[in-house]
């Protein structure tokens, strides 16, 4: 399998274009200025050049960024010039970035990144490549351990909602200190004794400082985590939920959507006229009705409509309880 790479140059384009103007501009400037305000225009004219420089590289680099995928591992050319060529047995993580689904990142054991953007196939190369590497994030997901993850979920989100409060009182309580401490003296009009003191304060606003930032990231890699639980849970949730309505004829999964979907298709007795239901979970991860299709002749029309073909197929049981 090939990853379909869509090739924007726009960015580039631009700044290449830019670079040349600007650089050009300041190197004109420079040339009937003489000796004059020689240091400004040699740095404007190299930031420009410089501008030119990286959208020709980045140009070069977009023309050769390729992905494949086989049942060895995957061959690859990324973002950024680096090559990767690995099995899937070396990579610990696959993710796609929440706000653009076709950047790609990969994570291998030894630590290494790697980035693919624009790939416009993003939901095969993605599942493909997720059926075939050992998560251990997302291996011990399942319904029984539903309220766990749920409940992790919610603590995070409650301790960023509240380290993120306590983060703007600290702010504004050092802020008043300082101020009502210096009482409009500056810093070199203090003695010894109150410079020891500004210092303290100082000294202290910095140690939460770096304290604050310790926890931001940790507390960024647990929601990644937590993330990655909360989408494999959200699609084992939708298969495994009941099925209130005994013309359910099939059952499709978009675990690609954000949150994650479930179609249902409904029949109607003697009939080949369908329609179609869709599903998704609420804050309380309750399964709740997003919207209800109009009736179609037959399931062709409809699988047609609602790409169908692209989702992941569930078998329905007889009983309805999945």
């Amino acid at each position: 399998m090939d990853g379909i790479i869509i090739k924007k140059k726009k960015w580039q384009i631009i700044g290449l274009v830019w670079g040349l103007i600007f650089g050009g501009l300041f190197i004109c400037m420079g040339m009937s200025l003489g000796s004059k305000d020689l240091g400004i225009v040699i740095f404007n004219a190299a930031a420009g050049i410089l501008v030119a420089v990286f959208s020709i590289v980045s140009l070069c680099i977009q023309k050769k960024v390729f992905i494949h995928l086989d049942d060895e591992g995957i061959n690859a050319f990324c973002h950024y010039g680096l090559s990767l060529n690995c099995c899937y047995d070396d990579i610990k993580e696959v993710s796609l970035d929440p706000n653009d689904h076709s950047h790609m990142k990969l994570r291998l054991k030894n630590g290494r990144r790697y980035s693919v953007f624009h790939i416009r196939n993003y939901v095969e190369i993605y599942r493909f490549i997720l059926n075939r590497i050992d998560d251990p994030v997302r291996k011990d997901i399942s319904v029984n351990n539903s309220e766990e993850i749920v409940n992790n979920i919610r603590s995070e989100k409650k301790k960023e909602s509240v380290f993120l409060a306590g983060a703007v009182i600290l702010i504004m309580v050092f802020t008043m200190i300082v101020i009502r401490f210096l009482n409009g003296r500056e810093v070199a009009e203090l003695d010894r004794a109150d410079k020891t003191v500004f210092y303290c304060i100082t000294g202290f606003a910095a140690i939460i400082y770096v304290c604050g930032l310790v926890w931001g990231n940790n507390h960024r890699k647990r929601m990644q985590e937590l993330q990655k639980k909360s989408e494999g849970f959200q699609s084992i949730m939708l298969k495994a939920s009941y099925v209130n309505h005994n013309r359910c004829i099939a059952m499709f999964l978009d675990d690609m959507a954000l949150p994650a979907l479930r179609v249902l298709v409904f029949g109607y007795p003697n009939s080949e006229s369908v329609f179609c239901r869709l599903e998704t979970l609420n804050g309380d991860y309750k399964v709740v009705k997003c919207v209800e299709s109009e009736i179609f002749d037959n399931y062709e029309e409809l699988e047609k409509a609602y790409h169908l073909n692209e989702l992941i197929k569930v078998d329905v049981s007889d009983d309805k309880s999945l």
